[in-house]
């Protein structure tokens, strides 16, 4: 019967299809392929469907998620605004997600707006894209707050939100973003949980922050402007916490910087670090409620703007 959809339930057995079903996916005896899971039935948060690609133009290669080359035939599913990262594979049941994650990232660079959403559990990577980069407008949030864990395995920063990374005089600041609902657990090697730099207009929401090195490490580094933070949080009570907790700092291009300025911090909690919050070229920030407490040497050394 005509029009009818081809079930798998597995993207491994979607991509072992058969030579009779992809001439059936030709010649129109399945409109398209039901995906009923990634790794095993039911682990995506529903089914989705995949239709025959039209060969011009062509789709783009193969990206684990949103078109997949089966040889002969390219598979596409259209998530348009709102992309489940599980789609592209991430798991956490993976040792390490970073290329599946790096996947899903870029697909919401290509289609933004976009909200990318996180599963639940501890998702462990390596390494990320610089999500400072070519995601104006776009959102990033996990399952719940605190039920989804971005555990860091590799060094340096562990969330990177960087718009003036290799800038000229001309690189613009990056706008409109919105991370939420995630935390982030560093390791030993972590210097820095969350850089923000080159940022204006954006939410940071219900974000905590552990781990990382506790003789160098900063939970934060911020450098936004005209931004919102709401309940971030690095603190001892939910398990190590690096040098400093945060650090605010000037958005550098070549020749010129600009202060972190007009930002509204709302209920930041900094507690156990060394050093609690150190603000150097601040300007026009308020903050309302929060905390920094049970620091071991200074909760706020200096001021500087």
């Amino acid at each position: 019967m005509a029009n009818q959809f081809l079930i798998k339930e597995t993207m491994a057995s979607m991509k072992a299809i058969s030579a009779a079903e992809i001439t059936a996916l030709q010649n129109g005896t399945y409109e398209g392929v039901q995906l009923l899971g990634y790794y095993q039935k039911g682990d995506t948060s529903a089914p989705i469907v995949y239709y025959r690609a039209s060969t011009t133009p062509d789709p783009g290669p193969d990206d684990g998620g949103s078109i997949i080359d089966l040889g002969t035939v390219k598979l596409v599913h259209e998530f348009n605004s709102v992309v489940d990262s599980s789609y592209f594979g991430v798991s956490e049941t993976l040792a390490d997600n970073s290329t599946l994650l790096e996947k899903s990232i870029s697909y919401c660079k290509l289609n933004n707006p976009c909200v990318l959403k996180l599963p639940k559990g501890n998702i462990k990577y390596t390494s990320l894209p610089n999500l400072g980069k070519g995601m104006d407008g776009n959102t990033i949030k996990g399952y719940a707050p605190n039920m989804t864990v971005l555990e860091h395995l590799g060094s340096g920063i562990a969330f990177n939100l960087n718009a003036f990374e290799g800038a000229t005089t001309t690189t613009p600041f990056a706008k409109n973003i919105t991370i939420q609902d995630i935390n982030i657990l560093g390791n030993s090697n972590t210097t820095t949980g969350i850089h923000i730099e080159g940022l204006a207009r954006c939410i940071f929401k219900n974000i905590r922050i552990n781990g990382g090195s506790t003789t160098e490490g900063i939970s934060i580094v911020n450098g936004a402007q005209l931004s919102h933070f709401y309940n971030l949080r690095s603190s001892y009570n939910d398990g190590a916490v690096s040098y400093m907790g945060m650090r605010t700092i000037a958005s550098s291009r070549v020749n010129q910087s600009s202060n972190c300025s007009n930002n509204t911090y709302y209920d930041i909690q900094l507690e156990g670090h060394h050093t609690g919050i150190q603000l150097t070229r601040t300007d026009q920030n308020t903050f309302i409620g929060g905390t920094v407490e049970s620091c071991k040497a200074e909760g706020c050394p200096s001021v500087e703007g």
